[in-house]
């Protein structure tokens, strides 16, 4: 009976000591949390349809309470998955490299927590497009953001001197968009937003335009994203990405003319923001962006969500980048 209790006890020891160990080797969640917006210029504040355009000095501030310092960087079209350099006049030959610190763009946290930093876009490269930026609170790239405080928040770049409408392409889109839920919340309460978005076949060359985007947008914190493509019946499931952002190109949308059936199902989930009133905010946003970074104008798809303070939380919201979303109609 000793010897068998001995044996378990041995057992019982080396399992602590390899639990001991796997424990010590997996990263500890970094405390604090990460904002990040881009300010609107004073002077568009009544502008509705209001976009940076190349060229454009873009101010983002935010706060920061995992450190004295956040780190920036930018992904987009183009651009180094991981992450670019934002403050290079190159960013798509400077991808940012996880834990050099030297390769970010940074910014001072002050006293109250907050931090600013201009992005002057007429020094880059940076051709007219999405964009999303992102700011942690330790230098970790795109890749390395499962235990680290981050935001992002996403800039919609147009050509310098585009006028503010652009012509309407010859193609028709149908959505259905659902939410759930779908009344009033508080900050905080998971949301979740399916968007499916039909394909009107109308004997043209292709299903959509290889040359423009699919694009959506969120002001959901914590926003991940999943989608389906489906053509003919079959469907091509895509894993979930995080973002405020989900940008789905032309050349992954357009099919010949000739097939029967294409349509792309989005699901969205994320956090309910916080608010210090009760706001509407849009949840979801839905565009077509054309090879210069326009959005087709006169085809907002917008589903909005009313969002109630929860009890004693009062954040500070700087003004947000609003963001167009048409879908296009006949």
């Amino acid at each position: 009976m000793d010897r068998k209790i001995s044996s378990i006890l041995i057992v019982v020891a080396v399992l602590l000591a390899i639990v001991t160990a796997v424990a010590a080797q997996t990263p500890a969640a970094e405390p604090g949390s990460v904002v990040v917006y881009a300010v609107i210029p004073e002077s568009a504040q009544a502008d509705p349809v209001f976009q940076f355009r190349n060229g454009d000095t873009i101010n983002l501030t935010g706060t920061n309470t995992g450190s004295r310092t956040t780190y920036l960087f930018l992904t987009g079209p183009n651009l180094d998955e991981g992450g670019a350099q934002i403050q290079s006049d190159y960013p798509k030959g400077a991808p940012v490299t996880d834990g050099d610190a030297s390769t970010f763009a940074t910014a001072a946290v002050g006293a109250d927590g907050r931090w600013s930093f201009s992005w002057d876009t007429g020094k880059s490269t940076v051709a007219p497009g999405a964009y999303t930026v992102f700011a942690v609170s330790k230098p970790h790239d795109k890749n390395h953001l499962e235990y680290s405080p981050y935001g992002t928040t996403s800039v919609v770049l147009v050509k310098p001197g585009s006028p503010a409408a652009v012509s309407p392409e010859k193609l028709i889109l149908e959505e259905l968009v659902t939410m759930n839920p779908g009344g009033p919340v508080t900050s905080g309460t998971p949301v979740t937003v399916t968007s499916s978005i039909n394909f009107v076949l109308t004997g043209t060359a292709t299903t959509f335009p290889t040359d423009h985007d699919l694009v959506f947008s969120t002001t959901l914190d914590n926003p991940q994203w999943s989608y389906t493509l489906v053509l003919d019946g079959v469907e091509n499931k895509r894993p979930a990405m995080p973002g405020t952002v989900l940008d789905l190109s032309g050349f992954e949308l357009s099919y010949p003319g000739n097939v029967n059936e294409e349509r792309v199902v989005v699901t969205l989930q994320g956090t309910a923001p916080a608010v210090r009133e009760g706001r509407t905010k849009n949840v979801v946003q839905i565009s077509v962006v054309d090879n210069f970074g326009n959005v087709v104008p006169n085809s907002t798809v917008t589903r909005e969500l009313t969002v109630m303070p929860l009890y004693g939380v009062t954040p500070r919201e700087p003004t947000l980048t609003p963001t167009t979303a048409p879908l296009m109609h006949p």
